[in-house]
């Protein structure tokens, strides 16, 4: 298998794990590479409502490790957090919440049903996205998909 398959397959999987994650979140489609950040329509006045976007159209990350497991391939798709309407501490706390959903789905299944070897959670930082205020207290996390069989790329 190629690289390029793999890193897909990788995503595709990281993308289901995300809708399994939220499927209790009425109405929620997860944004897959938006050109651009639109915010989600709040069913009832004040309500929050949640944003999910996953953009995976990065290239892959080559990386040799001299000790410990050595990973021929690394991928940093990034996942979107974010929630539309009350104040921005309301949507902090709900995007911290949601990421903690992240966090558990990870804890139970860190191949990705195989399509990995080690799937973590790099980092979160604030979602500072550029025209796009409604997302103040929203989070960009970084995900970190690692492969440890060998791959033309590595």
């Amino acid at each position: 298998m190629s690289a390029t398959n793999a890193i897909r397959r990788a995503h595709d999987a990281l993308a289901a794990l995300l809708t399994e994650a939220f499927a209790e979140v009425d109405g929620l489609t997860l944004a897959r590479n938006p050109s651009g950040h639109a915010p989600p329509k709040a069913r009832a006045q004040g309500e929050l409502a949640f944003y999910l976007a996953l953009i995976d159209d990065n290239e892959p990350e080559v990386e040799a490790v001299l000790t410990g497991p050595v990973y021929d391939l690394r991928a940093t798709p990034t996942v979107v957090l974010a929630y539309f309407g009350g104040t921005k501490d309301a949507r902090q706390l709900a995007a911290y919440a949601a990421l903690d959903l992240i966090k558990a789905a990870l804890a139970s299944d860190p191949t990705l049903a195989g399509a990995v070897s080690y799937a973590e959670l790099e980092a979160a930082a604030p979602a500072d996205v550029a025209d796009s205020d409604w997302m103040a207290g929203g989070l960009e996390v970084r995900m970190g998909l690692l492969f440890d069989a060998p791959t033309k790329a590595g």
